[in-house]
């Protein structure tokens, strides 16, 4: 309970609300806390690192947080993503971790972190939590295998829906306010065309701006795709310079606070707008 006193007293992160005496696994942000809670169950208390609405690159941490992270059960996270975190990892290490980096082994994750957003990728992801929490909690191995077996299969059904959903657009560019779909684009033939590249708040040159208006009137883009979590005034200025409409898609970093739906249902109305603004058939 002392653990869990640090944790929502203050801060930008708080992390579990009440683990009345059990297992504490914390997830550095919302896709791996979705995960984590999908396959804990009752018995194993599942927190956030990143506060639900805030930016993940952007985490900082406290004395007594890194401290509190160092007592945790498990801590999943992901390498070279978020550098406090890595840091209180190394300096107060938990029971046990989860490094998403070290579980996909993919090179491409130096270049862009947003694995999550592919649905294979996390199939893998949602794999070794499960396996962790088996080791957290083995009296509850067989109740996780199920849970983990289950969303597994629906990440299997939600790649299928964006392998057909995907098929057959007119356009094939994603033009982003910045690169974080570059994992979800290679998985179904697409490709990505950042305006700030992997930093959201980074500004974007006048020279950018116009080599950006001069490929969406030759490629004949339709559509500029905004964000959740980062302000859409660049992205905007874009889409009017080169005449064409916008559409949001969520890179679900953090979701914000009230947002409804989780991973899957999020996920499944990024394909809408994605199809909608590729002239995919529907």
């Amino acid at each position: 309970m002392a653990l869990l006193a640090l944790l929502t007293g203050c801060g930008p992160a708080p992390m579990v609300a009440n683990a009345a005496g059990r297992p504490v696994a914390l997830a550095a942000f919302y896709p791996y806390y979705w995960a984590a809670g999908r396959l804990a169950g009752p018995d194993v208390a599942v927190g956030l690192i990143t506060a639900a609405g805030a930016e993940p690159h952007d985490l900082e941490l406290s004395p007594r947080q890194v401290a509190a992270i160092g007592r945790a059960d498990l801590v999943i996270y992901q390498r070279h993503f978020q550098p406090a975190l890595d840091d209180a990892v190394r300096i107060a290490p938990p029971r046990a971790a989860v490094d998403v980096r070290g579980v996909l082994n993919d090179p491409t994750d130096d270049i862009d972190p947003h694995v999550w957003l592919d649905p294979v990728a996390m199939q893998h992801i949602v794999a070794a939590v499960g396996d962790a929490l088996t080791q957290l909690d083995p009296a509850r191995t067989q109740d996780i295998r199920i849970r983990t077996d289950a969303t597994i299969a629906d990440l299997q059904a939600l790649d299928g829906d964006y392998a057909d959903g995907l098929r057959g657009c007119a356009d094939r560019e994603i033009v982003t306010n910045h690169e974080a779909f570059g994992h979800l684009a290679r998985r179904y033939g697409l490709t990505q065309v950042g305006v700030t590249g992997l930093n959201p708040d980074a500004e974007p040159s006048p020279r950018r701006m116009a080599d950006l208006v001069a490929l969406i009137r030759r490629d004949r883009v339709h559509t500029v795709f905004t964000e959740t979590l980062a302000s859409p005034r660049v992205a905007d200025t874009l889409a009017r310079e080169a005449g064409v409409s916008t559409a949001a898609l969520d890179p679900l970093e953090g979701l914000a606070p009230n947002t409804p739906g989780d991973y899957l249902s999020i996920m499944r109305t990024n394909l809408i707008a994605l199809q909608r603004g590729l002239n995919c058939p529907i």
